[in-house]
């Protein structure tokens, strides 16, 4: 080019734009849609598919419950049934059978230890009942009951005796059963 030649000015060099095909166009405005549809979220976000109907369960019977095993029932107190006479031979028989090591002297026998024994024949038998019908047999003199005088002489295995003997009967309070002397 000549200095003469005048330059072509900047809207000189614009052409105009070739016509787009209809398949350039499609594309174009796809991109422009997905562009503005990120902009603004407009764009319906798919719905997830609906999950398949769980099949109801079949109705299952109630299972029965088995309530829990009652104890059995002690054997009755066959204490109160006894006529005093006796109620107060077997006492005495049961506290005979008590060791001599166990007693506190050769002829003074624990309540505790006497019951013990009486036990063992009447499973039933209860310690109140026991000591209940001790003071009724010893009241009518079928029995001798007696009293701990030197508790602060008790070793203390004798001490846990002692309490467990105490028989109140009355004003009297008593822990042997008093054997007979043997001729």
């Amino acid at each position: 080019m000549l200095d003469s030649d005048p330059q072509p000015t900047f809207h000189d060099t614009l052409r105009e734009p070739e016509p787009a095909t209809d398949a350039e166009a499609d594309r174009i405005g796809r991109e422009q849609n997905d562009l503005m549809e990120s902009i603004i979220g407009t764009r319906e976000k798919p719905k997830p598919p609906k999950p398949a109907p769980k099949p109801s369960p079949r109705p299952r019977a109630p299972r029965a419950v088995k309530p829990p095993p009652t104890p059995p029932k002690p054997p009755p107190d066959p204490i109160p049934a006894m006529k005093l006479p006796a109620f107060a031979a077997r006492a005495v028989d049961a506290a005979k059978r008590v060791p001599e090591s166990e007693r506190y002297t050769d002829v003074k026998v624990w309540i505790s230890d006497a019951f013990e024994r009486f036990r063992e024949a009447h499973p039933g038998a209860t310690m109140a009942q026991f000591k209940a019908r001790l003071g009724e047999a010893n009241n009518q003199l079928l029995l001798t009951l007696s009293r701990m005088d030197m508790v602060g002489a008790l070793s203390p295995a004798d001490r846990i005796k002692d309490e467990a003997s105490e028989t109140t009967w009355g004003p009297g309070v008593f822990h042997f059963i008093r054997l007979p002397r043997e001729s």
